[in-house]
């Protein structure tokens, strides 16, 4: 893998191949990098395959003009053989193009091309939080706690934080009030990216069942603040399986427990991570807690309970 650092220092000193194959969901930071190899040649051509280009590169011109050359997402020349591959890239003439293959499908990294010639390959990930943090400072006048929630909000990406800083911009522009301001405003109005957080059911229940408490506080936040309350309602089944599965390896021990779990139906998958957590509750703790938990379904199905209340409801009764 060609390292985004490498990349950058090449660039920087003027060094520029012919070759060049780049993927990754950060297409702010790509879209820079395209721009900075583009301004060594005449003229930036888009193709749509590989066998155009070697159609275009075949034939001899009187007036050649170096050209950097874009392919977005040619599928078919990343599944070719390793041998086709390596012959169409020495075909290239470096003194005329450079070749860049510009990937955003996730099974990319299943191909011949990424496999067998990673050398050429660049992924241009999200960045970590403070560095996206110092991307929103560069482009917006807003306090450093505002700097975090957007970076975070944005994912981390370039792309994505250059979007809602151009909204901020423009909305303070047009109504002259500062970017902290118009940044507050927009939110209000739910008109700025929000980061969805989904609840995960095994997190949630790795915490539980370990008595690791201090984890139940976040995921509370998420099912409140993200209104995931469908989603907790949803799980209501696996919480009652993963109470059985560690009441019987508590019971019977780690493999007859899990063993019984799986001759009971119950997920092997689970069975075998379970079984090796420190289950630090008896073994009638566990199973008094999915009987708690089956109650939960007939409590919401019936109107006594409702979906917003079922997480305080699992906190106070069942655990």
């Amino acid at each position: 893998m060609r390292k985004l650092e490498d990349l950058k220092s090449s660039l920087l000193k003027d060094e520029v191949d012919k070759f060049y194959v780049f993927y990754g969901d950060d297409f702010g930071i790509r879209k820079h990098y395209i721009e900075k190899l583009g301004s060594y040649f005449s003229q930036v051509t888009y193709l749509n395959s590989w066998t155009d280009i070697k159609d275009m590169i075949s034939v001899k011109s009187l007036f050649n003009i170096r050209q950097l050359i874009l392919v977005y997402d040619d599928t078919d020349f990343a599944k070719q053989d390793v041998g086709v591959i390596k012959s169409f890239i020495d075909s290239i003439n470096n003194e005329w193009y450079c070749c860049v293959f510009i990937y955003d499908d996730v099974d990319f990294i299943k191909s011949s091309l990424y496999k067998n010639f990673d050398a050429f390959v660049t992924e241009f990930p999200a960045v970590q939080t403070n560095v996206a943090e110092e991307f929103v400072e560069s482009v917006l006048n807003i306090p450093d706690n505002y700097k975090n929630e957007l970076a975070v909000n944005c994912n981390n990406l370039y792309n994505n934080i250059l979007l809602e800083a151009d909204k901020i911009k423009n909305y303070a522009d047009a109504l002259n009030i500062s970017q902290q301001q118009a940044y507050e405003d927009l939110m209000l109005k739910n008109q700025l990216l929000i980061h969805q957080v989904d609840f995960e059911c095994d997190d949630f229940m790795n915490a539980v069942v370990t008595g690791n408490y201090k984890v139940l506080a976040y995921w509370c936040d998420v099912v409140t603040q993200y209104e995931e309350y469908d989603m907790f309602f949803y799980s209501i089944t696996r919480m009652f399986n993963d109470f059985l599965i560690c009441g019987l390896v508590k019971k019977y021990g780690e493999y007859d427990g899990s063993s019984r779990a799986y001759n009971y139906g119950l997920p092997w998958g689970r069975a075998k991570l379970l079984r090796t957590f420190n289950l630090p509750f008896d073994a009638d703790y566990y199973f008094d807690s999915a009987f708690k938990v089956a109650e939960i379904d007939e409590l919401v199905k019936s109107g006594r309970i409702l979906k917003q209340n079922i997480i305080n409801y699992f906190i106070i009764n069942v655990i």
